[in-house]
């Protein structure tokens, strides 16, 4: 019997073969704690020449396409831990410092605060995930 409900597991498998396919395009990593799976970190970078699908007023014209982090999630009871700064700083360095966009639940300001300390700031626009959680879009400038 699987453990996550369908959707959730259609979307691992497609994740895992897009990253099987073309590792240098998307980034899934999970942690874990003995034989547990505890958290997952998940970003993908546009193809060369693919153009950016983002705001254009989130990316100053002439940088290259952003990075999305398109989830970073851990188990309440791993939170706090340090396991999503690993998570994050990995994901982080696999974008080779450029700009990174993500886009996080509006009301969860514990993960707007976690955003921010890696360097996130919102840029004023604002979405809604699946029709029904209100989102806030985040961007993190190009280091490099």
């Amino acid at each position: 019997m699987p453990l996550l409900r369908p959707q959730a597991e259609e979307y691992r498998r497609r994740t895992f073969a897009a990253q099987r396919s073309d590792p240098s395009r998307v980034y899934y990593r999970v942690a874990r704690s003995g034989d547990d799976v505890v958290g997952f970190v998940h970003a993908e970078q546009p193809a060369d020449g693919e153009p950016d699908e983002g705001p254009e007023d989130e990316r100053p014209g002439g940088e290259e396409p952003d990075a999305t982090l398109a989830a970073i999630y851990l188990l309440r009871a791993h939170q706090g831990t340090g396991v999503a700064e690993r998570l994050m700083s990995g994901a982080l360095a696999w974008t080779g410092g450029r700009g990174v966009r993500v886009e996080v639940a509006s009301y969860n300001e514990r993960a707007i605060a976690f955003y921010r300390r890696h360097g996130f700031s919102p840029t004023g626009a604002t979405g809604c995930f699946r029709e029904r959680v209100p989102t806030l879009h985040m961007r993190r400038e190009p280091t490099a």
